[in-house]
């Protein structure tokens, strides 16, 4: 079991699609629904999550954190800069993400940020001493970087001065994964040691040079314990993280993040199911059922030519990507629960768009089982008709208790609460939120 219960970030300056000086500082529970107008934070709030608890997560979970979150915008956009405190499990994790600029301007801005945020987030003051000093000794690896070898040979040469920069910043034994991506997409995920050869390494890192993104990132456990560091690049193609971090969490959870947008991206789909299959659906049966009481003829997921498709009752395999939008948003979120073992937290944003209103029911069961196995469920919805669905089947699964109803808006670039109706007085308390979300 999972429980997010808390969190409190700052975004001080981000990048295109992003606000400047937004805070969040929202409390949760087991199933927690933001409402509100568009750009009333609702979205920002999932970001904030999903960016904060990826770097707690293993290497792997950890690049689908970032590409997925990063995907809840429909412009892929990585913060330039955040904080955040996020409480999970009675434990607090800290972490910050920054865009590395080891300049000495760029090291005012960013301590004049954390003078800022570091109150707000209680983070202790020599966290923020050894950040700033970190930029200083990243300024090799940015010098690397910077130079886009000609020969392949020279190539080579630079790629291990780069591991070996590194390995002076993370230390020894880090890991490196890679993700392929266009446009937020996952295409695979690798992770890869210095065992590999010349060419294969070659291979890897050209992109990487002139990259658009490089970044730096921490997760501190309980205020003061560095748990993870780790140094992220990207391009237009492909992203790749090198990370060191302690043993794993006494709290084990993961992140599964939903978008509607997914179902228009080839990749997504493959690229979820294939990398959580390895392990296994625990619930994959109960998923195909579920799916199956809107899709009479659905039998299950299969990948055929690197491309996933729905298995039919009549031996008949269909591509995902031919059937209705409507269909492919039940079949994700059916894929979302086959995947889950109930320790993950699922961030899912506007789930009823593109469902005609007689599947807005099977989605509602979805979700509501998903809180009730003990995951943790935040969502966003514009659908006072789904709320109303959506809080049916919680009662049906004696979690109404466990679920609130957060109305968020912005103001003076601050996420706040307007309203929050808890428990089980929310099913009296509809009407006032329909009155109050169209004011």
């Amino acid at each position: 079991m999972v429980i997010l219960s808390h969190v409190k970030s700052w975004l001080p300056y981000l990048g295109r699609n992003f606000r400047i000086g937004l805070k969040v500082d929202t409390e949760l529970s087991p199933l927690t629904i933001l409402v509100g107008p568009n750009a009333s934070g609702k979205t920002s709030i999932l970001e904030a999550i999903g960016y904060s608890l990826s770097g707690a997560l293993g290497l792997h979970d950890h690049l689908v954190g970032l590409m997925l979150t990063s995907t809840l915008r429909p412009v892929m956009n990585i913060p330039l800069m955040f904080g955040a405190k996020t409480r999970i499990n009675k434990r607090d994790l800290i972490s910050f993400f920054i865009e590395a600029m080891p300049s000495q301007i760029a090291k005012r801005r960013i301590k004049n940020v954390f003078d800022t945020i570091s109150p707000e987030l209680e983070a202790q003051e020599y966290i923020i001493k050894r950040i700033l000093r970190d930029l200083d000794d990243l300024l090799p690896i940015v010098h690397i970087l910077s130079k886009r070898p000609i020969e392949l040979s020279s190539y080579e040469k630079q790629i291990k001065l780069l591991f070996s920069q590194i390995e002076d910043f993370l230390g020894q034994n880090f890991q490196i994964g890679i993700a392929r991506k266009f446009g937020g997409r996952l295409r695979y995920l690798r992770s890869y040691d210095f065992d590999a050869d010349n060419a294969s390494m070659i291979r890897i890192f050209r992109p990487f040079w002139r990259i658009k993104f490089f970044k730096i990132g921490y997760t501190f456990v309980d205020s003061d314990k560095l748990y993870s560091k780790y140094i992220f690049l990207g391009g237009n193609l492909d992203v790749i993280l090198f990370k060191k971090q302690r043993e794993p969490l006494d709290s084990d959870f993961n992140l599964a993040i939903f978008h509607p947008g997914f179902t228009f991206w080839p990749g997504t789909f493959e690229s979820l199911y294939s990398y959580y299959a390895r392990t296994g659906l625990p619930n994959e049966k109960e998923a195909i059922k579920l799916i199956s009481e809107y899709i009479d003829w659905f039998d299950g997921f299969e990948i055929i030519s690197d491309e996933l498709h729905a298995r039919s009752k009549y031996r008949r395999r269909i591509s995902i990507y031919s059937l209705s939008d409507g269909y492919r948003v039940v079949i994700l979120l059916g894929l979302l629960y086959a995947m889950s073992g109930g320790s993950k937290i699922f961030l899912i944003d506007t789930p009823e768009a593109f469902i005609h209103p007689d599947g807005l029911s099977i989605v509602a069961k979805l979700i509501a089982h998903l809180a009730s196995m003990g995951n943790s469920v935040i969502l966003a919805t514009q659908s006072i008709e789904f709320i109303h669905i959506l809080i049916k089947k919680a009662a049906n699964y004696n979690i109404l208790e466990d679920t609130a109803i957060h109305r968020v808006s912005l103001d003076d670039g601050t996420i706040k609460n307007k309203g929050v109706w808890r428990g089980l007085g929310i099913r009296g308390m509809l009407e006032d939120l329909y009155i109050d979300i169209r004011k």
